[in-house]
Parts: structure tokens; C-alpha cells; sequence
């Protein structure tokens, strides 16, 4: 999700996409674990844990954005 910050520099409805594409793979990938799709164990906390820095880079992009000056 930084990367994708990085990526699009202006405010769009195809970083959004984005946002929600890493945020349900994420949760996706918990969910294969914890149905045994997948090896590992599903977990809640990792679940929080990408809901948690999700949340953290998007306000860190919304701040980054009010302060950054126009050419």
C-alpha cells in the first residue's frame, strides 16, 4: 500500500481500487489459511495487524498530501 502511495502522487478513484485490492487480498490470504485452502494458520490479530497499518499508511497519505506544495 506505501508503494501504491508512491505510485499515484494525486488523489484517484484507481488508488482507491488499489487500497481495496491489497486490503482484501490481505484478508483473503487469512481466510485460505484459516479455511486450509492454504498452509499456516489463519489469525485475527494478523488481520488487525494489516487493518491497523492499512489505516496508518492512508491517513500518513492523506497528511503527506496536505502538506505537499505545487509546482
Amino acid at each position: 500500500m506505501s508503494f501504491i502511495s508512491f505510485l499515484w502522487q494525486v488523489n484517484s478513484k484507481e488508488k482507491l481500487v488499489w487500497y481495496a485490492v491489497a486490503i482484501i487480498s490481505m484478508f483473503g490470504f487469512e481466510l485460505a489459511q484459516h479455511l486450509d485452502f492454504l498452509s499456516g494458520e489463519g489469525d485475527i490479530i494478523d488481520c488487525l495487524v494489516y487493518l491497523a497499518s492499512s489505516i496508518l499508511i492512508i491517513l500518513c497519505d492523506k497528511l503527506d498530501k496536505s502538506r505537499s506544495f505545487k509546482c
